[in-house]
C-alpha cells in the first residue's frame, strides 16, 4: 500500500489536466452528433450537439475530473484498484447524475412551458444521461491511466 507521501508525489506531477479533459469531454460528442445531425439532415440533433449533448458532457467532466484532483487520489481503493472495477463504477455514478439531471432539468421546464409543448424536450431522458455516462466513463479512464502511468514509470524522481 502506498503512503500518503509517495500518493501526493504521484499526484503533483499527474498528467490528468482537468481543463483539457473537459474540453474534449465537449468536443467529442459534439462533434459527433453534429456529423450525425449533418448525414441524417436532423437539424434538432445538430442543435441538441452542442447544447444538451456537449452541455451535459462538459459539466458531468469538470465534475468528476475535479473530484478526482481534490479527493479521488487520496481513496486508495479508487486510485490502486484495478480499471475495469473503477471504470464501471463511475460509468453507474455518470448514469445516475444524468438521471438525476434529466429529471432536475425536465422539473424546471414543466413549471414555464404549458404541458403540451413538453413533448419537444423527451429527448433529455436520453441526451444527458447517455452523453453523462460515456464523460464519467471517458473521465475515470484517462484519470486512472495517468496514475496508471505515474506509478509504473517510477514515481516522481527526486
Amino acid at each position: 500500500m502506498k503512503t500518503i507521501n509517495e500518493v501526493e508525489d504521484i499526484h503533483q506531477e499527474n498528467s490528468f489536466i482537468l481543463w483539457q479533459e473537459v474540453l474534449i469531454a465537449f468536443v467529442m460528442p459534439t462533434i459527433m452528433a453534429g456529423i450525425g445531425g449533418f448525414f441524417t439532415s436532423d437539424v434538432s440533433l445538430s442543435i441538441r450537439a452542442c447544447t444538451s449533448l456537449g452541455g451535459s458532457s462538459a459539466i458531468i467532466a469538470w465534475v468528476i475530473g475535479l473530484w478526482f484532483q481534490k479527493r479521488g487520489i487520496y481513496k486508495s481503493r479508487i486510485a490502486f484498484g484495478h480499471y475495469s472495477i473503477i471504470v464501471a463504477l463511475f460509468l453507474s455514478i455518470g448514469l445516475l447524475l444524468g438521471l438525476i439531471g434529466a429529471w432536475i432539468t425536465f422539473t424546471v421546464i414543466n413549471f414555464f412551458i404549458q404541458h403540451q409543448q413538453l413533448n419537444a424536450f423527451y429527448f433529455l431522458w436520453i441526451d444527458l444521461p447517455l452523453s453523462s455516462t460515456i464523460a464519467s466513463g471517458l473521465i475515470a479512464w484517462r484519470w486512472k491511466y495517468s496514475i496508471h502511468k505515474k506509478i509504473h514509470s517510477g514515481g516522481v524522481k527526486k
